[in-house]
């Protein structure tokens, strides 16, 4: 699959997943405007709005991810399977075929929101190895019924992509945490010779 054709299928693929959103960032906004808005006051219904706009967006995106690779795609690859590691990047280099690449690194690129994603969701998951249990179970379970229902090939490589692809993404979200912090430390660090000298 060229690029061209991977935009074409993606551009395809998105309109359910805005949809789908869309409805979503509907309901938390009916919800927050009749409901919470009125009841802030009582701790006990108290909801993170942030984090249900961060919730629909991950859902959105596992819709995608389902659709790219589970929905729609035949049923001709029956328990075929291919466990040998990095097979892909040296079927590609053999080849010289840069579609081949492009399909190794969009593998990576797929599972990069949810190494984000998921920390901002949930505390639980800014522990990497919860994190990392999460996207092996999740490419896991791709594979594995790819190859059960004949939807595609179970690819060791699939499953080594996916997982770089999360932790990347996680990685991604602990620079921008760091990042974050960064300004309140100087902000702290260069307040107080101010004092003293203006004191002088």
């Amino acid at each position: 699959m060229g690029i061209n054709e991977i935009y074409n299928y993606l551009r395809f693929l998105m309109l359910p997943v805005i949809v789908i959103i869309g409805i979503e960032f509907v309901l938390i906004g009916l919800y927050y405007f009749l409901y919470y808005r009125n009841r802030q006051s009582e701790r006990k219904l108290r909801i993170d709005i942030k984090k249900l706009f961060l919730g629909a967006l991950f859902i959105g995106y596992v819709d995608f991810v389902l659709e790219l690779t589970i929905f729609g795609r035949g049923h001709s690859h029956f328990l075929q399977m291919n466990l040998h590691p990095f097979s892909s990047y040296i079927e590609a280099w053999n080849k010289y075929s840069l579609r081949d690449f492009q399909n190794c690194i969009f593998n990576i690129i797929m599972f990069i929101p949810m190494g984000i994603l998921l920390p901002l969701i949930s505390r639980k998951f800014k522990a990497f190895k919860w994190l990392f249990l999460v996207v092996v179970s999740s490419t896991l379970f791709i594979e594995t019924y790819q190859t059960l229902s004949g939807a595609g090939i179970f690819e060791l490589d699939d499953i080594i992509n996916n997982t770089l692809g999360g932790i990347f993404g996680y990685q991604l979200y602990r620079l921008a945490a760091s990042i974050d912090n960064i300004p309140a430390t100087k902000l702290s660090t260069y307040s107080r010779p101010s004092i003293q000298e203006n004191h002088s």
